[in-house]
């Protein structure tokens, strides 16, 4: 389900994220496009709406896998962190899947924004990879495995501060004073669109960095020595204004890809975790029942108390104490050596008068 609604939130944003690609890559001294509308004009113009879906096959191959490592990732190192519930747990374990997710996410961006910058920067508009097959072939054949990760550092220096807002801005966004009340689902959208905002505003100026790095060379001179340079370049050719084509873009494509996407594993967890609280309560009746059936049969035995009904209920003796709480169940028997506690996820029962 959640790969399914990866894939539509690619449909979805690859468009806009064609057009943020050719804003960061051109020109700033002399811009091929005025801004948004006119990107997506000329592209169409030019070369039919499939224009705006160049490079969409590298993304939804390996959107679900990337997915998974973040979510996952996000999971399992906040429930490992001393506080998890604490606004610092999530945005370190956000870090964390920032970290680990850029292993995958490097070489699927590095594909896509070469073939979706590829006749821009060529030539006479040469198209020199036929897919994202060829693309990766090619990049293997000249650079080796270097090549194919190239620009892995720039991302993830982006996604590490990128998923630490991510994951910091929903938690804040959808803390209640009693957690015990679900948050709504437009709440759940509203928020998750915010953090997805918030994550590339703090971000924008590296994936900038990060789009130039991997493309440098494909017209087959190189233009930056590295990082540093291409910041230095950068800025002697437009200040600080010049690190952010292409940004109004991208936070238009955002809100609703990420709204979606959060509201829907948070509504997946939601189940899963209903799911298994009723196979766990199911169980703990039953050990209940059992339990409840041998004490009864171990006081039938030594005559302290009666016997248990088919319902796993005893009929205690007047001096038997027994207490019922939330989660809990205290059973003592005097003159015996049976000490009983419970504790159980179901409804209380009522204690006996």
């Amino acid at each position: 389900m959640v790969s399914m609604v990866g894939c539509a939130g690619v449909v979805v944003g690859h468009p806009l994220d064609t057009v943020k690609v050719r804003l960061q890559m051109q020109c700033s001294k002399n811009p091929a496009y005025r801004g948004t509308y006119h990107c997506i004009q000329t592209i169409v113009k030019q070369e039919s709406v499939r224009g705006l879906f160049k490079g969409m096959a590298s993304p939804m191959a390996s959107v679900a896998v990337i997915n998974a490592m973040i979510f996952g990732v996000y999971g399992n190192v906040q429930r490992r962190m001393d506080n998890p519930n604490s606004f610092q747990s999530h945005a370190i374990a956000g870090s964390v899947a920032g970290a680990v997710q850029s292993i995958a996410c490097s070489p699927m961006e590095l594909v896509k924004t070469r073939i979706q910058i590829q006749e821009q920067m060529c030539p006479s508009g040469t198209q020199l990879y036929k897919g994202p097959v060829d693309c990766v072939r090619q990049i293997w054949r000249a650079e080796g495995l270097r090549g194919i990760f190239r620009g892995l550092g720039i991302t993830a220096a982006r996604d590490v501060p990128a998923f630490f807002f991510y994951f910091a801005t929903y938690e804040a966004l959808t803390q209640q004073e009693d957690p015990s009340v679900p948050i709504g689902t437009g709440h759940m959208m509203t928020a998750g669109g915010l953090a997805g905002m918030s994550s590339w505003l703090f971000t924008y100026p590296i994936d900038f960095l990060k789009s130039r790095l991997q493309v440098d060379g494909l017209a087959g001179r190189t233009m930056y020595l590295g990082v540093s340079d291409c910041i230095r370049q950068t800025y002697n050719s437009g200040g600080i204004g010049a690190f952010f084509p292409g940004l109004s873009t991208t936070l238009i494509r955002t809100f609703p890809v990420n709204a979606i996407t959060f509201s829907v594993v948070t509504w997946i967890l939601r189940y899963a975790s209903a799911d298994a609280s009723a196979a766990e309560s199911s169980v703990t009746y039953q050990n209940v029942e059992e339990t409840l059936n041998h004490v009864g049969n171990t006081c039938s035995t030594s005559g302290t108390s009666s016997s248990s009904g088919s319902s796993g209920l005893l009929d205690l003796h007047p001096g038997v104490a027994l207490k019922v709480e939330w989660n809990s169940f205290r059973l003592r028997i005097p003159d015996t050596d049976i000490r009983l506690q419970l504790d159980v996820e179901t409804q209380p029962l009522s204690t006996p008068p």
